[in-house]
């Protein structure tokens, strides 16, 4: 992080920097973190955000003016109050629930999901998607154009990616290092 860091502190960039607590809950991640975006001055270029909901409302207690979002991918009744309610600036709709079923491609319920970014919207939040090319579901169109160009599209370290493709048979799964001979 402090590698990042040093590369974008001058550039204005805004980073989403995703606590990864929803398993291990690292304690005192929330300070080790603001103390090192302290210590490049970024809090008005970083926005937190975690599937782990007390650790955003944590990192919110820490430092109240940082933009925090819920990344969200279950099926919450009410997402939107409960994320406002709860302190959080913005959603992160992430695949796996009923806005977004398949990774990348939340389109299949625009009417639903315009729905709820309206209302984030007039509560004050904002809403973002979860799009990566490294997580490509076959329904999204563009998966064909990104197959095409190999390992270009998909990382800049090609050992550390495999290529989830349904219509390849587990044994015929390769990494994309594999599968150029590297």
């Amino acid at each position: 992080l402090k590698e990042y860091f040093e590369l974008v502190k001058d550039t204005g960039i805004v980073t989403n920097i995703e606590l990864k607590t929803g398993i291990n809950p690292y304690p005192g991640i929330e300070e080790k973190t603001l103390a090192m975006i302290d210590e490049f001055g970024l809090r008005d270029q970083i926005i937190i955000s975690s599937f782990n909901h007390y650790s955003v409302m944590r990192f919110k207690e820490l430092a109240p003016e940082m933009p925090c979002g819920f990344l969200e991918e279950s099926w919450i009744i009410g997402v939107v109050d409960y994320a406002k309610k709860h302190g959080a600036t913005m959603i992160n709709l992430h695949q796996g629930g009923m806005l977004n079923e398949n990774i990348n491609y939340p389109f299949r319920v625009a009417p639903k999901l315009k729905e709820h970014v309206q209302k984030a919207h007039e509560m004050g939040m904002r809403y973002k998607m979860y799009y990566t090319v490294r997580e490509l579901s076959n329904y999204c169109a563009e998966i064909w154009a990104f197959r095409a160009l190999g390992s270009e599209i998909y990382a800049e370290d090609p050992r550390a990616v495999e290529i989830a493709d349904h219509f390849l048979g587990s044994s015929s799964r390769k990494s994309v290092c594999q599968a150029e001979g590297t």
